[in-house]
């Protein structure tokens, strides 16, 4: 099949292709003393971050520590797996937290808390579903470290909900005892990086009406796609700052998932004038980003999975603004030709710091925008297939069960 050569040129593929144009090969590497070359192994693995999203659900008759976790997307098989016999034990060694996912847990996902992050897309039950779920991953890794990269939905209100909720009591008829309590606080100690992921409405993308205060399309805001793999730039590479007036944030103060998950270590006892706020190492952060899945009346949902559904979706946006123009809508501006080839698209978010929006809160609240200018945000880039792969909620089995 010939490769797939996008319509629209987009910050993932020209980021992605120049990476997969650089020389891989190293032939004086079987050479190398056998430490050196195992650090470079591990080196390799470590690289690229893996995003998965995930919903935690139960069937009905709920029993308390039983659940069934859902994965939206499905991960590829890492090269290393098909490199040697030494590759392969490091990719063993890396890819070592097993977990059960899919209806009644018929497949496993195998993980890597040092690279992987874990987006908890929804809260179905009560708080007592996270917990349960946060301490088997610690259970369930033979070093014993479990998750360190955690990311949750700060778009929606069951999750502060779920998170005022905790209770630092226990609960046996949750099957939540004191035991499990332990475990959750020493799990939270350990988490690395805490993020708030923001899904900024449409109109962050694409101006809706000529009274919008940026009438037109702005590239600036990245695109959140069905993607795995991301690259994390410290600094947005793009041209972005003319576009970062007056975002749309008008679906809820950001920082209300951050006040709730703040409370819950409170409860769990950090944050105390005891000093325990040192046992905390881990980095919170707010992502936004716009929803990359657009539903329409008779038509299939598209949602942006590889380069060719970036494309459509690209295009889907570039025809809205056209007709807009042409029915008198966008008015007296026009998007320079050299800022579209100089700002391009990405499938991704933005990364902010904590405290990013502290001194907006009267313009969050009364208008539901922010001026954003002068802020560097970070950028999470995923790498996307050319086109279309197989979409079921996920891949099952580890390369090495059937060897």
């Amino acid at each position: 099949m010939d490769a797939y050569q996008p319509s629209f040129q987009t910050l993932n593929h020209l980021h992605f292709s120049n990476l997969a144009s650089k020389p891989l090969s190293f032939h004086f590497f079987p050479s190398l003393p056998a430490e050196v070359r195992l650090e470079i192994w591990k080196s390799f693995l470590l690289a690229r971050r893996r995003f998965f999203t995930v919903r935690l659900a139960t069937e009905d008759g709920y029993v308390a520590g039983q659940y069934d976790l859902l994965v939206e997307q499905k991960p590829r098989i890492n090269q290393l797996w098909n490199v040697c016999r030494e590759s392969r034990a490091a990719a063993r060694d890396h890819f070592r937290l097993p977990i059960p996912v899919g209806p009644s847990n018929t497949s496993t996902l195998w993980l890597s808390p040092e690279s992987d992050y874990l987006f908890i897309r929804l809260f179905e039950t009560k708080i007592s579903l996270f917990i349960n779920f946060i301490n088997d991953l610690k259970a369930s890794d033979p070093r014993g470290v479990g998750l360190l990269h955690l990311v949750l939905n700060g778009s929606r209100d069951r999750t502060p909900k779920a998170l005022r909720a905790f209770n630092p009591e226990p609960d046996h008829t949750l099957g939540i005892s004191q035991d499990a309590l332990e475990t959750f606080k020493k799990c939270i100690t350990d988490l690395q990086s805490v993020w708030f992921i923001k899904f900024l409405p449409e109109s962050a993308r694409v101006g809706l009406s000529a009274f919008h205060p940026f009438a037109g399309l702005n590239r600036a805001t990245p695109l959140f796609p069905h993607g795995i793999e991301f690259d994390l730039f410290s600094l947005d590479p793009r041209p972005i700052q003319p576009s970062m007036k007056k975002n749309e944030v008008i679906w809820g103060d950001p920082r209300d998932v951050v006040h709730a998950w703040v409370d819950m270590e409170r409860k769990l006892g950090f944050h105390n004038e005891g000093g325990s706020d040192n046992e905390l190492t881990r980095e919170i952060s707010h992502l936004l980003t716009v929803g990359a899945t657009r539903w329409a009346p008779h038509h299939p949902t598209l949602e942006v999975r590889c380069d060719q559904t970036m494309d459509a979706f690209l295009q889907l946006e570039q025809d809205r603004v056209h007709k807009k123009y042409q029915d008198g809508e966008f008015k007296g501006w026009q998007e320079p030709e050299e800022r579209k080839k100089n700002l391009l698209s990405a499938a991704g978010f933005w990364l902010f710091p904590l405290g990013t929006f502290d001194a907006w809160q009267h313009i969050m609240m009364e208008e539901g925008r922010l001026d954003l200018r002068g802020l560097q945000p970070g950028l999470g880039l995923f790498e996307l297939p050319q086109q279309m792969e197989e979409t079921d909620l996920f891949h099952c089995e580890r390369p090495w069960a059937s060897s």
